[in-house]
């Protein structure tokens, strides 16, 4: 069929429906300025700090302009597992289904003594943290990882907190980097 061929007045009255419309993948991103400490429930902002310190930081680059990541670091004695970021958002008008975070992750090693996983939780309109998701972080390169936590249900303007941390099966051993958070869902056309 050739461009503009079929136009509105070749198209009966209520023929194509919204059922004949697929929905699409959108996607809200945060900045990772944007992230809050929240491992207290007093709150903190993220410092640029590398003090030994059981709390993530955000490091930049040694070559000017190439970003930054938040940095949850495996220093001995004070490994920055299980302490948490959080962010939130208001549900979009074209929500439909779905609750996914993709990280962007960078590893500065792939130890095999133990293993990383990112966990995601989320509370909705103030409620308890529901079930967190977890993946594996595999990889000592820069990956994307999917992780999926437990949303009981989701509608437009409903608010979303939510919680990420690095984890470990043993005490962390590798240092892990956030660089980007986006959250997925299928959205109306």
């Amino acid at each position: 069929i050739a461009a503009n061929a079929i136009t509105g007045g070749l198209v009966l009255d209520e023929n194509i429906s919204s059922d004949d419309i697929f929905n699409i993948t959108r996607l809200i991103t945060f900045p990772l300025r944007s992230f809050t400490d929240c491992q207290t429930d007093a709150g903190a902002d993220i410092g640029f700090d590398t003090t030994a310190d059981t709390l993530p930081d955000f490091e930049t680059s040694d070559t000017d302009g190439t970003g930054m990541v938040i940095r949850f670091d495996d220093t001995s004695g004070t490994a920055d597992q299980d302490s948490e970021i959080c962010n939130n958002f208001t549900v979009p008008t074209d929500y439909v289904s779905g609750a996914m975070f993709k990280i962007r992750i960078l590893k500065d090693g792939a130890t095999s003594a133990n293993t990383e996983k990112i966990n995601c939780a989320v509370s909705v309109n103030g409620g308890a943290l529901q079930d967190a998701g977890s993946t594996t972080i595999s990889s000592a390169s820069s990956t994307t990882v999917n992780c999926t936590p437990t949303v009981a249900s989701l509608v437009f303007y409903d608010t979303v907190s939510f919680a990420l941390n690095i984890s470990s099966s043993g005490t962390m051993d590798d240092t892990v980097d956030i660089a980007g958070v986006a959250f997925i869902y299928t959205a109306s056309q």
